[in-house]
């Protein structure tokens, strides 16, 4: 049986960018639909970096203190070549309201999202529906049909689809957009052990003889370890011992010699995740639009992914305002303005992290040589502060404040 629902906003996907979307509106007096193919927030999430300008959103948003609640602190990212300092940035440099971002899973951040939706009577959640096909008229999306796992089907009557599905959205394929895909030569394997009394409350990336690690806190009170390994080489890692990878890390963490001994006693504390870029060359027309993942999928480091759907998400209200005042379809020519002041920083942000992959795995003296010539530069010029402004979101602390 279909069924009809008329909303100002259907937003598809509940990640970061999808969920805060909805709520920014919500509080604007606007109507949104939200739709999620998941029934719960318990799945795998990754992207757990919080940075410093992005929790004076969430101070705004009214959920910072349950936040802070199940969280760790992060006050420095840094790479290491080789025990050596490549890059060395301390949070509270830039940031005047907020010095540290937090490290938090997002099954514990999305659902106090949503409590604050559900306060607002324009607000529908539809939880287990997928996304079916747009509805359009001369052009234009006037609505999308969703379905439920149990064959349920619903019009939505909308002024603006947002695709916020993530990397392998459906919208984006729904509206045929194209999307340049880059394919890392590296995937990662994810674990988590106990923290380490000594370590410190940063975000660190260390190169060593046998390839890189990322490391970061993670709550409650671990260290989640970050593997580089071949593309789709799982099969191939394992082929190595497992006492032989475990010596590999403690050579490279030695602090966490005990940890890593008495908690890597099998391949199963391993997740593999699959690296992937993709950045979609269209994200809208009247009445549709791409954030986030959807339309650029950038490399899981230093939370990246989250930071640009938050920022996709904080423009793209401020500018469809209006319209959705009037009553009107949000016109391409609106939606068209979003994309152009985003594309260039995703797209600076999508080759930054393809020329960081090369870097990060160069094994050649030249290489190496290269390597530290180009952190060097960044380390020591205004490409620092910027690069600073990026990772602590303190263009949307600014506009907040």
């Amino acid at each position: 049986m279909k069924h009809m629902l008329k909303t100002d906003v259907c937003v598809i996907g509940s990640g970061p960018g999808g969920m805060l979307l909805s709520l920014l509106l919500l509080k604007e007096g606007f109507q949104v639909v939200l739709v999620d193919r998941q029934t719960d927030f318990s799945r795998e999430f990754r992207g757990e970096f919080i940075q410093p300008g992005a929790l004076q959103l969430m101070k705004h948003l009214g959920i910072l203190e349950a936040i802070e609640q199940r969280s760790e602190t992060i006050q420095r990212y840094q790479i290491l070549d080789h025990n050596k300092v490549l890059l060395s940035l301390t949070f509270n440099e830039i940031s005047d309201q907020f010095q540290a971002g937090l490290n938090v899973s997002q099954a514990h951040v999305l659902p106090l999202m949503l409590s604050e939706c559900q306060k607002y009577e324009g607000f529908v959640f539809k939880s287990g529906y997928s996304s079916s096909k747009l509805i359009e008229t001369n052009g234009e999306v006037k609505g999308i049909t969703i379905k439920s796992n149990d064959g349920d089907s619903i019009d939505v009557q909308t002024k603006l689809v947002v695709g916020a599905d993530g990397r392998a959205s459906h919208i984006r394929k729904l509206a045929g957009f194209p999307v340049h895909k880059h394919e890392f030569n590296m995937d990662i394997l994810w674990t988590k052990i106990p923290k380490p009394a000594t370590w410190e409350e940063k975000i660190e990336v260390r190169i060593h003889e046998a390839g890189y690690l990322v490391l970061m806190p993670s709550y409650p009170n671990k260290l989640q370890l970050g593997i580089d390994m071949p593309k789709g080489g799982l099969k191939t890692f394992k082929n190595h011992s497992l006492e032989k990878t475990v010596e590999n890390l403690v050579k490279a963490i030695p602090e966490a010699k005990d940890e890593l001994t008495e908690t890597i006693t099998s391949w199963s504390v391993f997740q593999p995740l699959s690296v992937t870029g993709a950045l979609a060359t269209t994200w809208c027309k009247g009445g549709l639009v791409l954030i986030g993942d959807a339309a650029h999928t950038i490399g899981p480091i230093a939370g990246q992914g989250i930071t640009q759907a938050m920022k996709d998400a904080v423009l793209l209200k401020g500018l469809i305002k209006d319209q959705l005042l009037s009553g009107d379809i949000v016109s391409e020519q609106v939606l068209l303005q979003f994309q152009k002041l985003r594309f260039d920083e995703v797209k600076g942000l999508y080759k930054l992290q393809s020329t960081q992959e090369k870097l990060l795995m160069a094994k050649t003296p030249s290489g190496k040589f290269f390597r530290r010539a180009v952190y060097f530069i960044l380390n020591n010029t205004p490409l620092r502060n910027k690069m600073a402004r990026n990772m602590t979101m303190k263009d949307i602390e600014a506009q907040l404040s």
